[in-house]
C-alpha cells in the first residue's frame, strides 16, 4: 500500500521519509482498536443485551478511531503540504476499495452496484 500511496500522491522519497513513520504509527493504533471491533461481532444474536453493550462499545471504538485519524491528519499537515495529504486520504480509500473488489471478484459475489437494482 506504501507504494501505492507513494505513486498516487506523488510523494517525492524525502516528503515518503518523514510521512511513513508517522502513518505506520497511526496504523499501529487503529489495528488494535480494530482486533477489539472484532471481538464484538462474535456476539450472541439472540441475547438482546449483549448485543446492546456489544453496539455500544463498537460505537465508542468507531468515534476513537476517528478521533485517532484526525489527530494523525493534523500531524501530517505538519509534515506535508494539505493537498498532498488529501491526495494521501484518497489514495489509501482508493488502494482498499480495489482490494475489496479482488476479494469480491475471486469469491465470486458480484460488485455492490449489482447488488441492489
Amino acid at each position: 500500500m506504501e507504494q501505492y500511496i507513494v505513486t498516487n500522491a506523488c510523494l517525492t522519497p524525502f516528503e515518503a521519509e518523514k510521512f511513513f513513520p508517522v502513518y505506520r504509527d497511526m496504523h499501529k493504533k487503529m489495528q488494535a482498536l480494530f482486533r477489539k471491533m472484532k471481538w464484538y461481532r462474535h456476539v450472541d444474536t439472540s441475547n438482546d443485551k449483549a448485543c446492546a453493550e456489544a453496539i455500544a462499545k463498537m460505537d465508542e471504538i468507531d468515534i476513537k478511531l476517528k478521533k485517532i485519524q484526525q489527530s494523525y491528519h493534523a500531524r501530517f499537515i505538519k509534515l506535508l503540504p494539505a493537498g498532498k495529504v488529501m491526495l494521501i486520504i484518497k489514495a489509501e480509500d482508493e488502494f482498499h476499495r480495489k482490494a475489496f473488489r479482488r476479494v469480491m471478484k475471486r469469491q465470486g459475489m458480484p460488485k455492490p452496484t449489482e447488488m441492489h437494482p
